[in-house]
């Protein structure tokens, strides 16, 4: 009698070790849900954001050249005293331009993270070792509409 009990209570045992491993995937399944659509909407907020430093990014450079055009060859021995002032603003609209595209660059990087963020890891992944590994068949996937 005493070993139909160690059967029921490993039965038991096995039923709640199961049931453990089922709330630890619903909940990882749940962590990835939710990261996924914070990880979507900043994608969308970072694109945008990339579409008006573009944009920026292009007067910027259409100022340099137009002051460019301004001051170069004969007309900058002409102007002396006065060619000083427009140096200094072509000077101030290439920082203007280098800090428009040093700010694009970073905002498409953060869009490179982000989409690979996205992905969910694969086998050669160094993110797919560890407790993500077990789980890995809970990552969330977009519906077909």
């Amino acid at each position: 009698m005493l070993t139909v009990r160690k059967t029921h209570v490993d039965a038991f045992a096995d039923v709640d070790r199961k049931l453990r491993e089922s709330r630890e995937q619903i909940r990882r399944f749940d962590h990835l849900t939710t990261r996924r659509k914070t990880i979507t909407v900043q994608i969308r907020e970072v694109t945008e954001l990339t579409s008006q430093l573009e944009t920026q990014l292009a007067k910027e450079q259409r100022d340099v050249t137009r002051l460019e055009g301004r001051l170069g060859g004969f007309l900058a021995v002409l102007a002396g005293p006065i060619a000083g002032s427009k140096e200094e603003r072509l000077a101030r609209e290439r920082a203007e331009a280098e800090a428009a595209w040093e700010r694009l660059r970073g905002q498409r990087r953060r869009l490179d993270d982000l989409t690979a963020d996205l992905r969910p890891p694969n086998e050669n992944s160094p993110r797919s070792r560890g407790p993500i590994r077990r789980t890995r068949n809970c990552w969330p996937t977009r519906k077909a509409s």
